[in-house]
């Protein structure tokens, strides 16, 4: 989630790991090997500021969500046992 720190858009490769990225969303999902489909949507955020502002900030605002302090704590407790 290092990813979303800041408020910037993202593309990144459609694996497993890359799951906290929402297509369209927070950023966009190319599924790996897929050059055409990559250059396109590096092409949309080349062209468009303000979808680049618009995915950042949904980004950053997910990650503010998913990794709140009290929920991370709470969850580190339950995993923990306590």
């Amino acid at each position: 989630m290092e990813l979303f720190h800041r408020p910037r858009s993202s593309l990144t490769t459609a694996l497993a790991r890359a799951r906290r990225v929402v297509d369209g969303e927070t950023g966009f999902l190319v599924p790996p090997m897929r050059v055409p489909e990559l250059a396109a949507a590096l092409g949309r955020l080349v062209a468009d500021a303000g979808l680049r502002a618009r995915l950042g900030a949904a980004g950053r605002a997910r990650a503010l969500d998913l990794y709140d302090e009290g929920r991370v704590v709470a969850h580190t407790l339950d995993l923990l046992g306590l």
